[in-house]
């Protein structure tokens, strides 16, 4: 996450962040980490500037004896949109946004800070060794992105500041290994849990060979059916608006097939080949594609313009109509993994609620506070 990147090394991190994620979106409010579409009401509204006018020292947060103040909030949020977003973010757009970046930042203050407390008391301490684990596992992640970069200039580029940057980082390795210890270390998955899952795997391979052994069939069902939709459009028993209606598996059907205006690239090759050698009003022949079958009518054409002073090119495109009788697809086997990788998938799986539940009994004892409506929503 661009927005608190050094926040919780593994663990904390997709907690506190997935937390704040399930709860905005069940509060209908535009995800922070993407701008928020240009068609949604907050976008239509005139720009607020309560948080210009309200008082800078005013506590917006509180967590047990930690305190963050609306300047603090501010001046986070101000750092971190300017420095990871620029002008990704429509000017009509940017109160909105950082609405809800603020509620971001304020809610993982509270969730860090409960978190840390916890750790404290458990007489938790991160050591040497935790640090340089953390870090190589970041520096072997950076590889794959940009070889160039190492875990020292992702400190020294971060929004929040290097200092801020390196704070956050042992916050993070501190509330990993609290939760390491109280509840990924005691997570059990046994012999009988992983036989259980292989046998599952291998139930469900059978479903799905059998189900790919009609396949076949169904392909010549297909084949059979667009072929005599051709045929009836051929001898005038119907036209191509009505079968498309009636009879095309694809969303264009219910306005007669149309597909609108497309260049070559937009669709697949089998289907573009056709389509821009076909004359104007005249049906193709049977068009396979992996979606299925297709009839396709050309209804207008539109060269290539080559670009000229201040107008760029433009490339060849069609409009242009089809009909789709779909052929299903054959669905994957699953590879059966060995019991070693299954018990690391398995114990993934239980992570998930088992950390879930540790986080909100550590909330439910800490003294938590804030005047930040959409974080209240949060914290429910």
């Amino acid at each position: 996450m661009k927005c608190l990147p050094m926040i919780g090394a593994v663990v904390a991190t997709s907690v506190i962040l997935s937390g704040c994620e399930k709860k905005q979106k069940e509060t209908a409010t535009a995800e922070p980490a993407t701008p928020p579409p240009a068609a949604t009401a907050a976008v239509n509204a005139p720009a607020k500037d309560a948080e210009e006018t309200a008082d800078p020292n005013e506590v917006v947060a509180s967590v047990n004896d930690h305190k963050m103040t609306r300047k603090e909030t501010n001046e986070l949020v101000e750092k971190i949109v300017a420095k990871s977003y620029g002008d990704r973010v429509p000017p009509e757009q940017l109160p909105e946004f950082k609405n809800q970046f603020r509620a971001r930042v304020i809610y993982s203050f509270i969730v860090r800070n409960f978190l840390i407390d916890e750790a404290k008391r458990q007489n938790i301490s991160v050591t040497e060794e935790d640090r340089k684990a953390q870090l190589d596992k970041i520096a072997e992640a950076l590889k794959k992105q940009d070889p160039t970069k190492t875990p020292e200039d992702l400190f020294k580029d971060s929004p929040l500041g290097e200092q801020k940057a390196r704070e956050e980082f042992e916050d993070g390795l501190l509330i990993d290994k609290m939760i390491k210890i109280n509840v990924l270390d005691k997570i059990a998955v046994t012999d009988e849990d992983i036989n259980k899952r292989i046998e599952e795997i291998k139930a469900q391979n059978e479903k799905t060979k059998l189900k790919n052994e009609t396949i076949p069939a169904e392909k010549e069902k297909a084949l059979a059916k667009i072929k005599d939709i051709k045929k009836r459009i051929e001898d005038g028993t119907t036209s191509f608006e009505e079968a498309a209606k009636n009879e095309s598996d694809c969303p264009s059907g219910k306005s007669g097939g149309a597909l609108g205006r497309f260049p070559r690239e937009r669709m697949v090759k089998p289907f573009s080949d056709a389509a821009f050698a076909l004359e104007i009003g005249k049906l193709s022949d049977v068009v396979e594609t992996d979606f299925g079958y297709h009839l396709i009518m050309v209804n207008k054409k539109f060269p290539a313009v080559e670009a000229k002073d201040d107008t760029p090119a433009q490339a060849e495109t069609v409009d242009a109509s089809h009909i789709l009788v779909r052929v299903p697809k054959p669905d994957a086997i699953l590879p059966i993994p060995t019991a070693d990788e299954l018990k690391e998938t398995m114990k993934q799986e239980k992570s998930g609620p088992a950390v879930r539940k540790f986080v909100d009994d550590i909330k439910a004892k800490a003294t938590i506070s804030t005047v930040n409506t959409q974080v209240q929503e949060m914290l429910k």
